[in-house]
């Protein structure tokens, strides 16, 4: 109870973040051209220094093991969401149901979700999060690519290996697994950007919030059903089949790994899918609107999913 507190109260605080961005754009001290500098500064800076922050430990083998296991679990966790999708409740081919399939199945893990890991679970658990991101940018590149494109994208292994995050995960194990240990001028930066990135990520989609006709965002029936699922349904499913497996007793330090995976799993829908969108020709109006109205809705939700994880693992 005392986690899904703490949580619920870092997530009003980004809400907070979010309508600052979105007064910001009104009142025009910031434009949405900015914005798009600031996205490129999250994607190619923040993000990628904020995972290699994570990395910032003493090397021990239990540690590299449960890393390992994080990689384990997002593997059966996203293996488990992309089937439930295509197939429970998303199963009949229509225009709109690549975006659907996907929403369900691919988080913002890497911009809300890891802010909040580290306020709730401690910075520490971030690191176990670079095995969720890892599985994450993989299927991205492939699988829902694939899936957004009606099957004619190629896999694109060169967005794979230069995927900022994935550099920096790589650097990362690097650097903790032979105890290299930066110098302390560029720690101190690497850590100042990492600590920027939650901030800045809702504030740049309070600024894309402010741009778009809100009556479209709340007003479409089909969208609330989707958010359910991404946000409610799939998660809870999720939550009870880590509980048949008993997953969070495969290691000693399980918990904590597991918990980490479901909040990732908990996020609002990945702001990706609308890039796939616009490059496949699908409805990206639609997309976005799914990525903003499950992102506000996620502040109820991701405390009162993860109240359940508590009280079911």
């Amino acid at each position: 109870m005392e986690m899904a507190m703490v949580l619920g109260q870092q997530v009003l605080t980004m809400l907070i973040y979010l309508l600052v961005g979105m007064v910001a754009y009104k009142a025009k001290i910031v434009t949405y051209e900015q914005s798009k500098g600031m996205s490129a500064m999250l994607m190619y800076i923040l993000s990628p220094s904020m995972l290699l922050k994570a990395f910032k430990m003493e090397y021990q083998q239990e540690k590299l093991v449960e890393l390992l296991f994080s990689s384990v679990a997002s593997i059966i966790a996203a293996a488990f969401l992309i089937l439930l999708a295509r197939y429970l409740f998303f199963k009949k081919d229509t225009s709109i149901a690549p975006i659907e399939r996907s929403c369900v199945a691919y988080t913002n893990s890497g911009y809300l979700a890891i802010p909040l890991i580290s306020a709730t679970l401690g910075p520490e658990a971030v690191f176990y999060s670079c095995g969720f991101l890892s599985v994450f940018n993989f299927l991205v590149w492939t699988h829902c690519q694939r899936q957004m494109s009606g099957g004619r994208a190629s896999i694109n292994i060169k967005s794979i290996i230069t995927n900022p995050n994935l550099i920096a995960i790589t650097i990362g194990i690097i650097l903790f697994r032979f105890n290299i240990k930066l110098p302390t001028i560029i720690d101190t930066a690497v850590s100042g950007f990492g600590n920027m990135v939650g901030p800045v990520a809702l504030f740049v989609i309070g600024i894309t919030l402010a741009t778009m006709d809100l009556k479209q965002i709340f007003f479409n029936k089909r969208a609330y059903w989707v958010c359910f699922v991404r946000l409610g349904i799939a998660p809870a499913l999720l939550i009870l089949f880590f509980k048949v497996l008993g997953i969070s007793y495969w290691i000693a330090n399980g918990s904590i790994v597991i918990n980490t995976i479901l909040i990732c799993s908990f996020a609002p829908v990945a702001v990706i899918i609308t890039m796939f969108a616009q490059q496949y020709d699908l409805k990206a109006d639609y997309a976005s609107q799914l990525v903003s109205l499950s992102t506000i809705l996620s502040i109820v939700s991701m405390p009162l999913m993860l109240f359940v994880a508590q009280l079911i693992l």
